[in-house]
């Protein structure tokens, strides 16, 4: 039987594992529902920022076709890469955040 507290235990130990190896300074898991094209936050290290909330449509675009549709990883290793594929690239940068590493998990 699941545990009460679950799956946010498990984020919260994923995202101090993955800090402790590479140091981010922002971590979301997000939830895609491909019959609505739509996405959902379900962990977020950030909050204040990055809200757990409800869904919200995704535009086609380069990044949605790799990471999404291809179930590719996208590293973008700069700040222009980050503003090339995200809307909230001002507030991403504003996070100190100026690289950008996608990791489908698919199942």
């Amino acid at each position: 039987m699941a545990r009460p507290d679950q799956p946010a235990a498990t984020y919260a130990a994923l995202d101090t594992a993955l800090h402790a190896v590479l140091g981010h300074k922002l971590f979301t898991i997000m939830r895609y529902h491909a019959g609505t094209g739509e996405s959902e936050r379900v962990w977020t290290n950030r909050p204040a920022s990055y809200p757990v909330a409800g869904r919200k449509a995704l535009n086609p675009t380069f990044w949605s076709s790799r990471v999404l549709e291809e179930r590719r990883p996208y590293l973008g290793r700069t700040a222009a890469d980050i503003r090339s594929v995200f809307f909230d690239h001002e507030l991403i940068a504003s996070l100190g955040c100026a690289s950008v590493l996608n990791l489908p998990v698919v199942w």
